[in-house]
């Protein structure tokens, strides 16, 4: 069973015990594990093993350590109890940006945006997508929403559909469109933007300008990341400039002559470089493509713009990765040649026994899927170990491509989905019907797989 990326919070929710006062108590018995087990359990009139809980959940809340002393975190949060409003909001803080909280509200925001009700199991599921596992039957996402309400973050009891979005982008100074930007941010910016958090900052923004070489070589030394120096400025800098971080200025033309870097007042964000670390791998960067609904993606799969097109196909791979309750693992794109007509996402699923899906998605509603399109699928999936193939089309399936796919669910381990526009159709009205459909599907592969009494 793998662990679960949001941590535990069992008998630690804001209905249970009071933040400061378990501190106190774990102040006054520091280091003391027997001692402090049964101030909790006097306290809160609980067994001792109940009790017991509460400091483990403090332990994963990085309260206190495993020798229960208490963290900077805690001493930083008892200075402030004279202040619950900043109390509060420290401890968000420190939830979304070190505790994985902020892939809890986006996971959230994605359901909202999309039309679905935000659950503890739909969020469960939506971070699973996304990579970070929780047990779906935990209640470690409503004890951590729990303590996020204290801070504004929600404005209800009980919902989290009363989200507030804005209130995050208070606490932690960067609103939606930054951490999604940072989500994505490819591991070599990432290590420049913080090489350039840690060096000195007079004034913000900079009056005296950095070298760009010098800053390659510390963002080398620092994190050990190599840098082409012929592209550095074009793969590296000059992204970030785009993104707002740094301005750039080449002082002459003269060969040899370093380029200038300014950064720029969002560097007076003091939480960036916790926001870029709490960012990095954590699936966020396709959290824009599980926002939007069937229609909406049908709808932008129709544009002119072929990067439209092609986003739009994204998403509707991983609708379906959503729809099927399965987990991102890679993208096997076509290439350029593409223009927004195919695109392949690799997902998987651990429900009652692994599965490995090609999902390969086309663009092309005047057009028909070809035996050779469904063939090369099933030669690929060898090399990937696949056990599915689903193929969907805006189009249709050719009489042949179909035939072969009988063939070879009926001669091999395979199965073979294939849903074209008029499925979607159907799913765009209800998403609810891929039951139906896929179950239809699998009756068809069970006949086609029949063994023989010999």
């Amino acid at each position: 069973m793998p662990k679960s990326a949001i941590p535990m919070g069992s008998e630690f929710g804001p209905n249970q015990v009071d933040l400061v006062r378990v501190l106190e108590l774990a102040r006054q018995y520091e280091g003391d594990d027997e001692a402090f087990t049964n101030a909790l359990a006097v306290e809160y009139k609980r067994p001792t093993k109940t009790a017991k809980n509460t400091i483990l959940s403090m332990r994963k809340y990085l309260l206190i350590d495993d020798s229960d002393q208490l963290t900077e975190v805690s001493h930083t949060l008892l200075a402030l109890q004279s202040q619950p409003i900043k109390l509060y909001t420290a401890f968000a803080r420190h939830m979304l940006l070190n505790l994985r909280g902020i892939e809890v509200v986006n996971a959230i925001d994605t359901l909202i945006k999309s039309g679905e009700r935000p659950t503890q199991l739909s969020i469960a599921e939506m971070l699973h997508a996304q990579g970070s596992y929780v047990p779906p039957s935990s209640t470690h996402i409503s004890k951590l929403c729990g303590w996020l309400r204290l801070a504004g973050v929600f404005s209800c009891d009980g919902n989290f559909e009363c989200l507030e979005m804005e209130r995050v982008t208070q606490i932690i100074g960067a609103n939606q469109q930054e951490t999604d930007l940072l989500a994505e941010m490819p591991e070599d910016q990432r290590a420049v933007l913080k090489a350039l958090c840690n060096l000195p900052m007079e004034t913000i923004p900079d009056k005296e300008p950095l070298q760009g070489n010098k800053i390659k070589e510390y963002a080398e030394e620092l994190y050990g990341t190599s840098f082409d120096p012929k592209s550095f400025k074009g793969d590296v800098l000059e992204p970030l400039q785009t993104a707002g971080y740094i301005t750039l200025v080449n002082p002459s033309k003269v060969t040899g002559k370093s380029y200038l870097v300014y950064r720029t007042e969002k560097f007076a964000n003091e939480y960036l470089t916790a926001l870029v670390d709490s960012l990095a791998n954590t699936g966020l960067a396709v959290r824009q493509l599980l926002r939007k609904p069937l229609s909406e993606i049908l709808q932008e799969m129709q544009a002119e713009d072929t990067g439209t097109k092609g986003k739009a196909l994204e998403a509707l791979a991983f609708y379906f990765m959503r729809l099927l309750g399965l987990e991102f693992k890679s993208w096997r794109k076509r290439g350029k040649k593409a223009s927004g007509f195919e695109v392949d996402v690799i997902v998987e699923g651990t429900r009652l026994v692994f599965s490995r899906w090609q999902i390969q998605c086309k663009n092309t509603p005047e057009g028909k899927v070809s035996l050779e399109d469904i063939a090369k699928e099933v030669g690929l999936s060898i090399q990937l170990k696949s056990n599915v193939i689903l193929v969907v089309t805006t189009g249709q399936f050719s009489r042949d491509a179909l035939i072969y796919a009988d063939d070879v669910m009926q001669d091999t381990h395979l199965n073979i989905v294939t849903l074209d526009k008029r499925d979607l159709n159907i799913l765009t009205a209800s998403p609810l019907a891929i039951v139906e459909i896929l179950n239809k599907k699998a009756r068809r592969a069970m006949e086609l797989k029949t063994l023989s009494n010999a």
